[in-house]
C-alpha cells in the first residue's frame, strides 16, 4: 500500500469536505456541483487536470470553518478533478504555515494549533497539538557536511564524542550545523534585500576555535573577520559558535551566552589532558584547535521561534538568587503585608446590607474550606459577627476538583460613596517605554490585595459567611470596586524610594510591573533594584510569572518587544476561536473581547456596525435576547476575527520625530491613522474609528470632517502630548470653523476652534493617505462647498425670480365644534382679470392626521408639483416649512430623518415629497412672507387670498359677532340737551373757571369746547368713562377713540385713572412688570465670612478631570480652583468638608448661582448640618456673582492661550 496523501477537513457551509492540500494549485476546487443559489456569474480559465485550458463557474463566498477560525471563500466547481483540492488562495487566507519534516506534514493556523499528519499507511491519521511559536526569518552559513571529507570540527568533535558524552547526556540539536548570522522576528526588508542579493547561496570560509564543552551542551566558538561580523546581528548576549550538541535540560539558544561568557572568560587552567582548558567561574571546558571551514549562506523561513526573546537573560539567575527568600511567594495563599496605614472608605448608607449564603457542592465546600483556612493563618481574615454579609461563590479551576474564592460584593459597590479611584490607563503605560528600550522584565505581583492594611471600621462591611461562620477581611478585599485604585497608589508609595540606574523606566499598572531598559546590565540592575524595594515593603513576588531581562515580555495581554507592542498568541486565539454569540449578552462580551485591541485594526465601527445593530434592536439590557443573525452580520464577525487574528504590531511613540495623522470620515464614523516616519517607512502607531453623534451625522461633509477630526486629536492626545502633529486633509480646517458657513452650535465651535488650533498641530494637503475609506478629492474652500452643499438642490433661492409664475400657499388648521381637528391647504395664483385678483389652483381638506403644520407642508408640494417643468417663485408665511425647504432636510436625511434623540421628525414621509418635488421646476424660489397682514401689496393681497382658500378647504367659518342685552340690568342714557346743561350749571366755580380758562364757552344750550363738542362735567365723568371703557374693556387709544364726542381739559389722565382702577383689567391683562432696584449683599467684615463659588467647564480632559470648582473669598478675593470629575453637588460638599473648612474655617455665607449642582438637597442637607447659609444669585442675571464669574472669564482666556 502507497503512502496516504495529505487530506484536511474542512467544513464548507454545514458539510464537513476532505480536501487534498495542493500548494501548487492556485485555485482551491469542489468536485460536487452546488445549488443555482450559491453559484456566482463569474467563471475562471484555468490549465490543470487534463493539461487543457478550460473555463470552471466559480461559486459564491462561502464560510469555510477548520475548527480553529471561519473565513469567507470562493471556490471552482471542477467536477473531472480526483479530489477536492485545498490551494494556495484559502491556504493563504487561514494563514496556514507548512512544514514538511520526517514527522509528517504541519499545518500551523494562525493561533499557533497546528494539525500534524503522521507518515504512515493509515489515512485520515492526524494529530492535535498546541503550539504557540510563530514563523521567523533565520540567516546562517549551513556546515557543508556533504563533502567527500567530512569538516574538520565535525572530525574534532567525534574523536572527543566518548570523553564528552562521560561529561554529560548530550543529545545532537534539532537543526542541522550552522552559524546563525540574524534571527528576524520583525522582518527586515533591508537585510533581507541585501542578504539575498550579496550572500544567498555563496560560501564563507570560517575559522572554528576548538569546542567549548559546558552546562548547556557543546559548541565551537567562530572567529570571523571584520566584513564577516558586519552581517551577524545576534544581539549581545551571543558569541558566533556553531551548536554541535545540548544538554536535555537546556536548549540550544542558551549555546551563545555559553560561548561569549567562555570567550570572556580569564580564568582557564591546564587540565591533566593534553589540549583542554577549564574554566571554574563558567564550569566550561575547552578543547583547543583551529581549523577552517566553508559554510554555505541560507535564508531559511523556519515555522518556530527559536525562543531566545522568550528566556530570561543568562545572568539573570545569578541576580535572581542574590534576593531574600521572603521575596518569593510559596503558593498560592502565601500573602505578604504592606506597613502602611490602614486604608478606608464611607458607604452611602448607614443602613447594613444582608445578602444570605447560597448552598455549594460539597467538592467546592472542601477547596473553600482550605482557602479561607490559609487566609485565616496569613490574617487576611478573622472570625467575627456583623450585620453586614454578602455572599462568596467558587469558581472551577482548570485543575479537576480544584476551585477559586471569589465574592460577590456588587450590592457593597453599588452603595458605596467614596469615588472610584481611578487606575492608570494601560495603552499610556505601554507609551511611556521609549524607543531605546530593548530588554524587558514583567513583574506580577502574588495576592496583591491581601497585602494592605484595612481599617478596622470598614471590616464588617465586606463581611461573608461559610458554614454558618462570619468572616471578614482585615486586608482590601479581592472583588471590591475600590481595591484596585488603593492598591495601584500604596504600590506606587512604596517604590517611590526605588533609585532606578540611567537608562530605564519603571511603568506600573496596579499589580503588574514593567521594567524596561537599553542595555541587558541596565535593565537587570533595575531590576534588581526594583525587587529588593518589594521585598523590603513585604510584597510577594510570584517566581514562575516573572519575566526577568528578555528582549520579548507579555504584559497586560500584550507582546512588549522593542519599539513595538503587538496582541498577545492567546488573546488572538480567544478571539478567532470565540464561537457565534447566541443572545445579546454572548454579542456584549464578544465586543468588549475585541474592543480591547480596536487599536490594532482600521475601521474597527465600521465592522462591527452590523453587530452592534442587532444588540440595538433587541435592546442593551435585553441581555437575554436571542440575536438574529443576517448574511451581513455573519460576514461582519467573521471579518472582525480574521483582521483581529492577523493584525500587525504597533509602533510605539518615538518624542524626537513629529506624528502625523491621516483622517477619513463616512457619514456616521471618522476613522483615523496615527503614525511616524522612520528611516523603514511609516509605523503606525494606533488605528482610530469612532462614531459620530446624531448631530453631527445630518451636516455637510466639511463639517463632519471637522468634528470627526476634533474627536480623532482628542483620542491621540495622551500619545502626541503637545508634540508636532501633521494632519493630512483636504479641506480648509481653520478657514472653514471661523466661516459664518459653519453649521454647528457656538458652543461646539467654541470646543472644536480650541481643539483643532492648538500651535503644536498643521495641516497638509500632500501626501498618501492611509485612512480607510478615504473620500478623494482636491484641496477646496469648505465654505463655499457646503453652501451649496447646505440645498437640496444648488439652485434653490430665497428672493423672487423675476418673470416667474407666482403662487401663494397656506394651510388652515383648527378644532372643530366636535372636538376634532381639522386642516386644508390651498395653492393661489394671480390672475389679470377685472373682478377676480386671484383664483385657487389647488384645494384640498387634510384627511389623515391633520394639522396646520402639515397643511402648510402640503400646500408647498402641491405648489412645486404645479410647476413642474417651469420657473416659480412660492411664497409661504409659515417659517418652518420653508426653514425646512432650504436648511432643515439636507441634514435630516443625512442623520436619516431622525431627530438628536434618536425619534423620527414629524411628517417625514412628506418631507421626503418635498424634496423630490423641489427638483421638478427648471428654477425655483421658495420665499417667506409675513402671515395676516392687510395690506396693498402684491404679495400680502396673495398671502391673504391663499388663507381665505385654505380656511374654505379645510371647511372653517368665521364667527360672528353679536350683543346681548341683559334685561335685568337697567340702562339710563347719558343725558343731552337741557338735561346736560343742567348738571354742568351745577359745576362747581372752580371748574368752570377752569373750563373758561382751557377755551370752553356757554352759549344758549350747553357747553361746549373750541371744536364744538360737550363739556364733560365731573359730575358724569365715571358714567361716560365706564360706558367707554367696560363694554369691551379697551385700552386708551380706543378708550379715547370712544370719548371724541365729549371734551375735557384732562380726558386723558382721566381715561389713563379710569383704567388703573378696573379690577377686571388687573386680573385679566399683562400689566407692565415693575423694575426692582439690584439688590446688595452686605460687605463682609473678616477673610472667610461670605465665599462665592461656581463650575468652569475646561471642555478638555485631563486625568479624567474636566471641571474646575472655583472659590473666591469675597472679603480678601483669595481664588482656589478644585479639580473635579463631574460638575455635581458631592464634589461641592467634598470641597467644603475636606478642603476649605480644614483650611479656613466655617463660611458664614455660601453664595452661588441657581444650578442643580448648588440647588440640590444633598448640598442642603451637608450646609444644614454644618450650620452654612446659602444665597443664590439672581436667575440669568451672571453679574450677581460677578467675582467669580470674572475669574472664570480669567481662567478660560488663560487656558485658551
Amino acid at each position: 500500500m502507497g503512502m496516504a496523501e495529505p487530506m484536511l477537513s474542512l467544513t464548507v457551509g454545514t458539510l464537513e469536505i476532505p480536501f487534498l492540500v495542493d500548494t501548487g494549485a492556485t485555485w482551491s476546487t469542489l468536485t460536487t456541483a452546488l445549488p443555482a443559489n450559491m453559484m456566482s456569474n463569474q467563471s475562471v480559465q484555468v490549465r490543470g487536470f487534463s493539461g487543457t485550458s478550460t473555463s470552471l463557474p466559480k461559486t459564491k463566498p462561502l464560510q469555510v470553518h477548520n475548527d480553529i477560525q471561519t473565513v469567507l471563500h470562493s471556490f471552482l466547481i471542477a467536477p473531472q478533478a480526483p479530489l477536492n483540492i485545498c490551494g494556495r488562495d484559502l491556504l493563504m487566507k487561514m494563514g496556514v504555515s507548512i512544514l514538511c519534516s520526517p514527522d509528517g506534514l504541519t499545518l500551523t493556523w494562525l493561533s499557533g494549533q497546528q494539525r500534524i499528519r503522521i507518515s504512515g499507511y493509515t489515512e485520515g491519521m492526524y494529530l492535535l497539538q498546541t503550539g504557540q511559536d510563530e514563523t521567523v526569518d533565520i540567516y546562517w552559513g549551513l556546515l557543508n557536511d556533504d563533502q567527500p571529507h567530512t569538516p574538520q570540527t565535525l572530525e574534532l568533535f567525534q574523536q572527543w564524542a566518548p570523553w564528552i558524552r562521560a561529561l554529560a547526556p548530550y543529545a545532537p540539536p534539532a537543526d542541522p550545523y550552522h552559524v546563525t548570522l540574524f534571527y528576524d522576528v520583525g522582518g527586515d526588508i533591508t537585510y533581507y534585500d541585501t542578504f539575498q542579493s550579496e550572500l544567498q547561496d555563496t560560501q564563507w570560509e570560517v575559522q572554528t576555535n576548538g569546542l567549548y564543552c559546558g552546562p548547556e551542551g557543546v559548541a565551537a566558538p567562530v572567529t570571523l573577520t571584520p566584513q564577516q561580523y558586519s552581517w551577524y546581528k545576534m544581539d549581545e548576549t551571543a558569541a558566533p559558535h556553531m551548536s554541535l550538541a545540548l544538554h536535555p535540560k537546556h536548549e540550544a539558544k542558551q549555546l551563545g551566552p555559553m560561548v561569549k561568557r567562555a570567550n570572556a572568560a580569564t580564568d582557564w587552567v591546564q587540565t591533566q589532558i593534553p589540549d583542554v582548558m577549564f574554566s571554574i567561574s563558567t564550569n566550561t571546558y575547552h578543547i583547543r584547535a583551529t581549523h577552517i571551514e566553508t559554510v554555505t549562506m541560507e535564508h531559511q523561513l523556519l515555522p518556530r521561534h527559536h525562543g531566545c526573546e522568550d528566556s530570561d537573560h543568562p545572568d539573570s539567575i545569578a541576580m535572581l538568587e542574590s534576593l531574600p527568600d521572603v521575596l518569593w511567594s510559596q503558593g498560592p495563599d502565601d500573602v505578604g503585608f504592606v506597613d502602611q496605614p490602614q486604608v478606608s472608605f464611607n458607604m452611602a448608607t448607614p443602613e447594613p446590607i444582608w445578602v444570605p449564603q447560597y448552598r455549594h457542592k460539597p467538592e467546592a465546600m472542601a477547596s473553600l474550606d482550605k482557602t479561607i483556612q490559609a487566609l485565616l493563618q496569613a490574617g487576611v481574615l478573622e472570625q467575627c459577627q456583623s450585620d453586614w454579609n454578602t455572599p462568596i461563590l467558587p469558581v472551577p479551576k482548570k485543575e479537576p476538583g480544584q476551585y477559586r474564592m471569589a465574592h460577590d460584593l456588587r450590592a457593597i459597590n453599588a452603595a458605596l460613596a467614596t469615588s472610584t479611584i481611578p487606575v492608570p490607563n494601560p495603552y499610556t503605560t505601554l507609551s511611556e517605554l521609549g524607543p531605546d528600550m530593548k530588554w524587558f522584565t514583567c513583574i506580577d505581583l502574588a495576592n496583591a490585595f491581601f497585602c494592605v492594611p484595612l481599617a478596622e471600621h470598614c471590616r464588617d462591611v465586606c463581611a461573608f459567611t461559610h458554614r454558618g461562620i462570619q468572616y471578614r477581611y482585615s486586608r482590601l478585599p479581592q472583588g471590591f470596586a475600590l481595591s484596585p485604585g488603593l492598591f495601584n497608589q500604596a504600590l506606587r508609595r512604596s517604590l517611590e524610594s526605588c533609585n532606578l540606574p540611567e537608562g530605564s523606566i519603571l511603568s506600573q499598572y496596579v499589580d503588574d510591573l514593567l521594567v524596561g531598559g537599553t542595555t541587558p546590565e541596565t535593565c537587570l540592575n533595575a531590576t534588581k533594584a526594583v525587587l529588593e524595594c518589594l521585598a523590603n515593603a513585604g510584597y510577594k513576588v510570584s517566581r514562575s510569572k516573572l519575566q526577568c531581562c528578555r528582549t520579548r515580555v507579555t504584559f497586560l495581554g500584550r507582546v512588549v518587544t522593542q519599539g513595538s507592542t503587538g496582541m498577545s498568541a492567546s488573546h488572538r486565539s480567544t478571539i478567532l476561536s470565540h464561537t457565534k454569540p447566541i443572545t445579546v449578552r454572548d454579542m456584549l462580551t464578544f465586543l468588549g473581547l475585541a474592543g480591547y485591541s480596536r487599536q490594532y485594526i482600521p475601521d474597527f465601527v465600521g465592522q462591527t456596525q452590523p453587530l452592534r445593530d442587532m444588540v440595538k434592536s433587541l435592546g442593551m439590557r435585553n441581555l437575554s435576547g436571542v440575536l438574529s443573525w443576517t448574511v451581513e452580520a455573519e460576514q461582519a464577525f467573521i471579518a472582525v476575527k480574521q483582521a483581529l487574528a492577523t493584525a500587525a504590531d504597533l509602533s510605539r511613540p518615538d518624542y524626537s520625530l513629529p506624528f502625523f495623522l491621516d483622517v477619513s470620515e463616512t457619514d456616521t464614523l471618522v476613522n483615523g491613522v496615527l503614525f511616524q516616519k522612520k528611516e523603514e517607512g511609516r509605523a503606525v502607531l494606533m488605528y482610530l474609528s469612532i462614531p459620530l453623534d446624531l448631530i453631527e451625522k445630518r451636516q455637510p461633509q466639511c463639517t463632519r470632517h471637522v468634528a470627526g477630526l476634533t474627536k480623532l486629536v482628542q483620542k491621540t492626545a495622551h500619545l502626541v502630548a503637545g508634540y508636532p502633529l501633521h494632519i493630512l486633509t483636504t479641506h480648509g480646517v481653520v478657514a472653514y470653523i471661523n466661516s459664518q458657513m459653519f453649521t454647528l452650535t457656538p458652543l461646539r465651535q467654541r470646543r472644536i476652534h480650541k481643539v483643532l488650533t492648538a500651535p503644536h498641530i498643521t495641516y497638509t494637503h500632500q501626501g498618501v493617505n492611509m485612512a480607510e475609506g478615504m473620500l478623494e478629492g482636491p484641496p477646496h474652500e469648505c465654505a463655499e462647498k457646503v453652501a451649496t452643499q447646505e440645498k437640496v438642490r444648488p439652485d434653490l433661492l430665497a428672493t423672487p425670480i423675476p418673470g416667474s409664475w407666482n403662487l401663494w400657499t397656506d394651510g388652515c388648521g383648527y378644532r372643530a365644534d366636535t372636538g376634532e381637528i381639522r386642516a386644508g391647504y390651498a395653492v393661489v395664483q394671480e390672475t389679470t382679470g377685472e373682478t377676480d385678483e386671484f383664483w385657487t389652483v389647488a384645494a384640498k381638506e387634510v384627511k389623515q392626521n391633520p394639522s396646520a403644520q402639515k397643511a402648510e407642508l402640503l400646500a408647498v408640494i402641491a405648489a412645486l408639483e404645479l410647476a413642474e417643468g417651469r420657473e416659480v417663485t412660492i411664497y409661504s408665511d409659515s417659517a418652518w416649512v420653508v426653514s425646512a425647504a432650504h436648511v432643515d432636510i439636507p441634514h435630516w436625511k443625512q442623520a436619516g430623518y431622525v431627530t438628536s434623540s434618536g425619534k423620527p421628525v414629524k411628517h417625514q414621509s412628506e418631507l421626503m415629497k418635498l424634496e423630490a418635488a423641489i427638483h421638478k421646476p427648471t428654477k425655483v424660489a421658495i420665499v417667506k412672507c409675513k402671515g395676516h397682514q392687510k395690506g396693498d401689496t402684491l404679495v400680502s393681497r396673495g398671502n391673504d387670498a391663499a388663507d381665505k382658500a385654505a380656511k374654505k378647504a379645510a371647511g372653517y367659518t368665521e364667527p360672528g359677532n353679536m350683543m346681548i342685552l341683559d334685561s335685568n340690568v337697567p340702562w339710563e342714557p347719558i343725558p343731552t340737551g337741557d338735561e346736560l346743561r343742567q348738571i354742568q350749571d351745577k359745576a362747581t366755580p372752580e371748574e368752570k373757571s377752569m373750563w373758561l380758562a382751557k377755551g370752553a364757552s356757554s352759549d344758549s344750550q350747553v357747553w361746549v369746547s373750541k371744536t364744538g363738542r360737550p363739556v364733560l362735567p365731573m359730575s358724569l365723568a365715571r358714567a361716560v368713562l365706564e360706558e367707554a371703557h367696560t363694554v369691551a374693556h379697551v385700552g386708551k387709544l380706543q378708550m379715547m377713540r370712544n370719548l371724541k364726542q365729549w371734551w375735557h381739559p384732562f380726558m386723558l389722565p382721566l381715561a389713563v385713572d379710569f383704567i388703573s382702577q378696573c379690577q377686571v383689567c388687573h386680573t385679566q391683562n399683562v400689566a407692565k412688570a415693575f423694575k426692582v432696584a439690584p439688590g446688595k449683599f452686605p460687605l463682609p467684615s473678616c477673610h472667610g465670612e461670605h465665599i462665592q463659588i461656581d463650575y468652569t467647564d475646561m471642555i478638555d480632559q485631563i486625568r479624567k478631570y474636566r471641571y474646575l470648582l472655583v472659590v473666591v473669598d469675597r472679603y480678601s478675593g483669595w481664588v482656589e480652583a478644585i479639580p473635579t470629575f463631574k460638575e455635581d453637588a458631592r464634589s461641592v460638599c467634598k470641597m467644603l468638608i475636606n478642603h476649605w473648612i480644614p483650611q479656613h474655617g466655617f463660611p458664614r455665607r455660601v453664595h452661588s448661582d441657581n444650578g442643580s449642582h448648588f440647588t440640590s438637597k444633598t448640598l442642603q442637607w451637608v450646609e444644614q448640618a454644618l450650620g452654612l447659609r446659602h444665597s443664590y444669585g439672581s436667575v440669568y442675571h451672571p453679574a450677581s456673582q460677578g467675582q467669580v464669574e470674572r475669574m472664570n472669564q480669567f481662567e478660560g482666556q488663560t487656558s485658551e492661550n
